[in-house]
């Protein structure tokens, strides 16, 4: 995945993106919302058998010779979670930093502090809310993993 890719993923930037394209991203994270538990689960087990996509993939490459053990352990629970429970964490945070004025940070910055140190004891406090509602709903959900 290229930089631009997991910058697109990110919420701050998400709440920055003009609203056309924020629109498209965040119907690009509720896609998962829109079908079954049970569908996404049956893809990932397509896509991570021993004869799935990624280890055609992997040994079509060369980088393996024997297909990797991808489903049926932590690897395989860990992934196909990663992307369930991705959205359940995405929305309370984007609710949270889509109400933060970023002039505060601006602000932060203007008054002598570097731009790291700006959004990491200004922005990141203020998205706390939006943190913990997001880890209780992802922590509530994994339970049944």
């Amino acid at each position: 995945m290229n930089v631009a890719a997991i910058k697109a993923l990110d919420p701050k930037t998400l709440s920055n993106l003009p609203e056309r394209r924020a629109n498209l991203v965040m119907i690009l994270v509720l896609i998962p919302f829109w079908t079954s538990i049970l569908v996404r689960v049956a893809a990932w087990i397509v896509i991570l058998q021993s004869e799935g996509l990624v280890n055609k993939a992997l040994i079509a490459s060369g980088l393996l010779h024997d297909p990797l053990a991808l489903l049926f352990n932590r690897t395989g629970v860990y992934i196909s979670m990663t992307h369930i429970l991705l959205s359940f964490m995405i929305l309370p945070l984007y609710s949270v930093m889509k109400s933060i004025p970023p002039t505060y940070q601006r602000a932060a910055v203007s008054l002598g502090s570097r731009p790291f140190a700006a959004f990491w004891r200004v922005y990141v406090p203020q998205t706390y809310p939006g943190i913990g509602a997001g880890a209780l709903l992802v922590f509530i959900l994994a339970i049944g993993y």
